[in-house]
């Protein structure tokens, strides 16, 4: 019988060693993005909650979750969106709470993320 390391599946998280790596975060959101879909409405009427990342967050976050961020122009700035779902479930996978991941969070007028109201 052979002993030693068990060999990491390819879709298990990583393990927490210290900082995050820009491949963890990519490899969070781009398996948040295979469970939860990639087609979200992040613009116009109707669209759902949505949140920015901290900056060096986004960059790594927008190629593992490729289809499901958008740039939206506040004024004179763009920030780059992903669904709010899709970022719980990144710091899920990343065992990190949402606060950690987030910068700043768009709401619908009136209601708030998670409540129904």
């Amino acid at each position: 019988m052979k002993t030693g390391k068990v060999k990491q599946g390819f879709w298990d998280p990583p393990p927490p060693r210290g900082p995050l790596t820009r491949g963890a975060i990519t490899h969070a959101f781009r398996r948040a993005q295979d469970e939860l879909g990639s087609s979200w409405l992040l613009k116009g009427r109707g669209h759902c909650p949505r949140a920015t990342l901290q900056a060096h967050i986004s960059g790594p976050a927008a190629l593992g979750a490729n289809k499901s961020w958008q740039d939206l122009s506040i004024g004179a700035s763009k920030r780059r969106v992903f669904p709010f779902r899709i970022i719980r479930r990144a710091a899920k996978l990343l065992r990190l709470s949402e606060a950690e991941l987030m910068g700043r969070v768009f709401h619908i007028r009136g209601r708030q993320p998670g409540t129904g109201r």
